[in-house]
């Protein structure tokens, strides 16, 4: 039995992560422009925010890289919630 491919929001959404967290800017900056263009869902990126933000508080995070990021994936995130409202 093969195990379950995550889908290309998953990937994207990791490889965001995991570059972030290993301080691979380049790499981390890269995929925010994958992850949106799968045109995630305010859930995912609720919790990729949620992420984030537990990474901008870690011990020796890189706060200045990851705040503006952080600000970004919230602004995404809001965008969807004021699509909803209207």
């Amino acid at each position: 039995m093969q195990a379950a491919q995550p889908d290309a929001e998953v990937r994207a959404a990791g490889r965001y992560i995991i570059g972030w967290a290993l301080a691979d800017w380049a790499d981390g900056d890269r995929a925010p422009a994958e992850f949106l263009a799968t045109a995630p869902g305010w859930d995912d990126l609720a919790e990729l925010a949620t992420i984030l933000t537990e990474l901008l508080h870690s011990p020796d995070a890189d706060r200045a890289r990851i705040a503006p990021r952080l600000a970004a994936v919230t602004a995404a995130r809001d965008g969807v919630q004021a699509r909803y409202a209207e």
